[in-house]
């Protein structure tokens, strides 16, 4: 570097003087290379110093880029932790509220399913209770029907038979030339009976003591009588049963 500024400094000190004596030119060239060499060793200083400012900042420079990249580095890795912890707390919560939808979803599920179990239960038994009912009624119905068939039956049987015996009475009566005594008086040990012959004749007919015989007289003892009269009375809950009731002394 030393050799490059004094060699400069010559070639300058050649153009501007020029050419001349020869002993003048180096007597010159000597006094010229005696100035130019201080100034080319402060020249040299100043490049020396420039240079070590310039090492000095590049190295500066250097170290603030290292820290500028490391503090880049440090700020980028704590964002992305930041983003990533972000993420996790986001995914969580989603996570957390899905759950918690999914739970929610599945007790209203299992209520509604529920509340149709205890509907279709409670469907089941009122369709159950009604239909019992229906048939209860219907059996009550028919019984009922049944019944009053039967009675209604029963009814015309009794009042039919009633007309064929006051029929077969008047018949009898006519072909035999006697009326039906109003009253018949059975005698016996105890006591005599006396009863209204007519009236239980009409009401209940010649067979009921006369069997399918004509009318006529019945022999009738205690046990017979008893059974016959006594025993009717006890049925139709009607008339004496008592001795005392029957046999006027």
């Amino acid at each position: 570097m030393k050799r490059i500024a004094i060699i400069a400094c010559t070639a300058a000190v050649l153009v501007t003087f020029g050419c001349g004596p020869e002993e003048k030119t180096v007597t010159q060239g000597k006094e010229s290379a005696a100035k130019v060499e201080p100034q080319a060793a402060t020249a040299e200083e100043k490049v020396s110093q420039v240079a070590v400012a310039v090492k000095e900042q590049a190295s500066e420079v250097a170290e603030k880029a290292e820290s500028l990249t490391k503090e880049a580095g440090e700020t980028l890795v704590a964002a992305g932790q930041t983003i990533k912890d972000t993420v996790s707390d986001a995914a969580t919560g989603v996570k957390e509220k899905t759950a918690a939808m999914s739970e929610a979803a599945g007790e209203k599920l299992a209520a509604a399913k529920k509340s149709t179990a205890e509907l279709g239960t409670d469907i089941a038994t009122t369709t159950a209770a009604a239909v019992a009912t229906t048939k209860g009624a219907a059996v009550q119905a028919k019984q009922d029907v049944s019944t009053a068939v039967t009675s209604f039956s029963n009814t015309v049987a009794d009042k039919t038979s009633a007309v064929v015996e006051k029929t077969a009475m008047v018949v009898s009566e006519a072909v035999n030339g006697a009326a039906t005594p109003e009253t018949v008086t059975v005698e016996n040990k105890y006591a005599p009976v006396s009863f209204t012959h007519k009236s239980h004749a009409e009401t209940y007919g010649c067979p009921a003591c006369h069997g399918d015989d004509s009318p006529g007289p019945v022999e009738l003892g205690k046990e017979k009588a008893h059974a016959l009269c006594k025993g009717c009375h006890q049925e139709q809950k009607a008339g004496p049963t008592k001795c005392a009731e029957c046999h006027k002394k």
